[in-house]
């Protein structure tokens, strides 16, 4: 029958198994430390070390010990003594373990060889090397190397009880302490041997660190090809071992189901000490059924919040009250505590980088994120991944931190949202495993809306760029200067060649002349396309321009039909000059309405005396395309004059 449906471990009462047993708790012998004896001759039940099986006294093999100096003693137990001493020819101090006088019964005597057998065949950094067995004067004498140092118990039980709902400052110390504990019997099981009294009482530390497995008297094997002299765990039929520790099938004698697994147990119950400060049945009452009872039924243990989940999980499951439950050796435990020790480091950085997290949430919540810089935010953000991002490079499964880093990224996504930066929002929404579908569609809305935004932006500077005066602004300035060279050679050179006789101004000279302006007008603006048409602006002065051309032309074609003198009709051109420059006023430059004042001087006289015409409008007409053209240079020298002074400043 499995061991996790085994009638005796889980339905029937203890004091029921005792009595089917023929077990007698009162009968129980205790030992050193509260170890429970099995080999006392005054259990009830069969012993495994019973006296027909104990070796005889007479001409023992240690008859011819080397000499040894005795010194004085360092521990003392129920049954044993253990003397300080020196072996001379190695000149080296030694631990010698020995029954008293006054208790050396064969059976004690069989425990301690069979404690020196076990240790003798156990050569391992983590258990007491064992040198040698001699004779003594009551019983044989163990010799072992002198361990300097404290007992385990005593360095966990330093600076008083464990605060309540507080991890021991040396939490790791004594984890590694116990692996190495692990890596010891470990190695007895692979010889087939298990402790069965595993406990901080039978651990030695040492003074540079060394940690030492002591106490193998009540060690049994598994194995059935073990040698004779070796105790089997199936004749174990009474309770043995300390009650604060036992195992369910401890408790319960079946040797039957004791067996890795049962040291596995005792691993973890030192695991529990380690973690609350006491043994799993320590405080299950004052009787010793009370213990043993709280053994026997070991339910699942409750550890604190401030305890680690990974280390409590590891703790319940080696202590389960089912073997089959448990870890399945020793060293499957030891892995475990190793990872979280390898854990613990990115536990730790988990732990600082959700304080920042929770730091952060409280500067961007109420009025506070007004007063959060974006680059303390930004520094904050930083400084919370790379602590996450480092704790799951360390453990890539550490809850803690892949939730962490969950959280942050989404509120990271959220504030990247809120200060409308969809690139920063994309960013952390890639490193998210699953995005949320509710960020996926607001991320999608903003850059729909920074698209539109975009168009419409683009639209109003291409809007500005149009009615921008600075935009080619120098070819209006050349534009102007020429016509205004033009118009002046122009009209002067007409007024000449009339004045000497050689043309005639007739409607037809009148036409010509007009159109002739629009002719050098429409070259111009065809040369300058690529410039001068590019704008609004610039399209709005040479269509005002170009208009102003045409309406002369149609003015003059239609006074010559009414037979009006060629020289009246030129005379009233500036008319239409004005109406220009005032258009150009209103819906490009208001400064243009000086230009107008050169037109009207030139036009009163040109009025009274039409002969003056060609005078008075090319005058006119180029003053007027210079007072444009200055004041379009002024405003460019006013706007290059900054960038002059900043590039002499640098």
């Amino acid at each position: 029958m499995p061991p996790s449906m085994d009638r005796d471990l889980d339905q029937e009462p203890l004091a029921s198994v005792y009595a089917r047993r023929g077990i007698s708790v009162d009968a129980l012998a205790v030992a050193e430390h509260g170890t429970l004896r099995r080999d006392s001759a005054s259990l009830v039940a069969p012993t495994l070390q019973d006296p027909a099986s104990t070796p005889p006294l007479t001409d023992p093999p240690w008859a011819t010990a080397p000499a040894l100096e005795l010194g004085p003693v360092i521990g003392r137990g129920g049954m044993g003594v253990v003397r300080l001493g020196v072996q001379p020819s190695l000149k080296r101090q030694v631990a010698i373990k020995e029954v008293r006088p006054e208790a050396a019964t064969p059976l004690a005597v069989s425990r301690l060889l069979r404690e020196a057998w076990v240790s003798g065949n156990l050569e391992h950094p983590n258990i007491v090397p064992v040198h040698a067995l001699i004779g003594g004067d009551a019983s044989p004498r163990l010799i072992m190397k002198h361990i300097e140092g404290v007992v385990w118990s005593d360095r966990l039980a330093e600076g008083g009880a464990l605060p309540a709902h507080e991890l021991r400052p040396d939490l790791e110390a004594h984890l590694q302490v116990l692996i190495r504990v692990c890596h010891a019997v470990r190695f007895a099981h692979s010889k087939g041997i298990l402790h069965l009294d595993l406990k901080p009482d039978n651990v030695m530390l040492g003074e540079f660190s060394e940690v030492y497995l002591l106490d193998w008297g009540a060690a049994a094997t598994h194995l059935d090809d073990a040698p004779p002299w070796m105790h089997h765990v199936s004749k174990i039929t009474t309770v043995s071992g300390t009650p604060a520790y036992l195992a369910p099938e401890m408790a319960a004698a079946r040797g039957d189901l004791i067996g890795p697994a049962t040291d596995v147990y005792l691993l973890g119950a030192i695991l529990h000490e380690i973690l609350t400060g006491a043994p799993p049945h320590a405080h299950a009452g004052p009787a010793l059924m009370d213990r043993l009872m709280a053994a026997y039924a070991s339910p699942p243990k409750e550890f604190g919040d401030h305890i680690p989940a990974e280390l409590a999980a590891i703790c319940s499951r080696a202590m389960a009250r089912s073997p089959a439950l448990r870890y399945p050796t020793a060293d499957a435990f030891r892995v475990a505590l190793e990872e979280f020790v390898h854990h613990r480091s990115s536990t730790r950085l988990c732990d600082q980088a959700l304080l920042r997290l929770a730091r952060l949430r409280l500067a961007l919540s109420g009025d506070s994120a007004r007063t959060l810089s974006p680059v303390d935010e930004a520094r904050y953000v930083s400084e919370c991944r790379f602590g996450l991002q480092q704790a799951l490079e360390i453990w890539a499964d550490n809850p803690d931190a892949r939730e962490g880093l969950r959280e942050l990224l989404e509120l990271d996504v959220q504030r990247a949202l809120e200060t409308r930066d969809p690139r920063r929002a994309a960013a952390a929404l890639r490193e998210l495993p699953a995005p949320r579908p509710d960020l996926t569609a607001r991320l999608d809305a903003l850059e729909t809306d920074l698209a539109d935004e975009a168009t419409k932006l683009r639209a109003l500077e291409a809007l500005g760029r149009d009615v921008d005066l600075s935009v080619y602004r120098r070819h209006r300035i050349a534009l102007a200067l020429g016509l205004s060279g033009i118009w002046l050679v122009w009209n002067l050179a007409t007024a000449a060649l009339s004045e000497a006789g050689l043309l005639t101004f007739d409607h037809l000279t009148l036409i010509l002349t007009t159109i002739a302006p629009l002719s050098v007008y429409a070259l111009t603006a065809a040369w300058f396309r690529t410039t001068l048409l590019v704008t609004a602006i610039n399209r709005r002065v040479l269509a005002l321009l170009g208009g102003g051309f045409l309406s002369i032309i149609v003015f003059s074609l239609a006074a010559s039909a009414m037979r009006v003198p060629p020289m009246h009709i030129f005379a009233l051109h500036p008319v239409f000059y004005l109406f220009f420059l005032i258009a150009l006023a209103f819906s490009v430059d208001m400064r243009a309405l000086w230009c107008a004042l050169p037109v009207c001087a030139g036009l009163i006289p040109a009025a009274r005396d039409p002969q003056l015409a060609f005078l008075c409008n090319g005058i006119s007409g180029s003053v007027a395309a210079l007072f444009m053209a200055a004041i379009w240079w002024r405003d460019d020298r006013r706007e290059r004059r900054p960038v002059a002074s900043a590039a002499d400043s640098r």
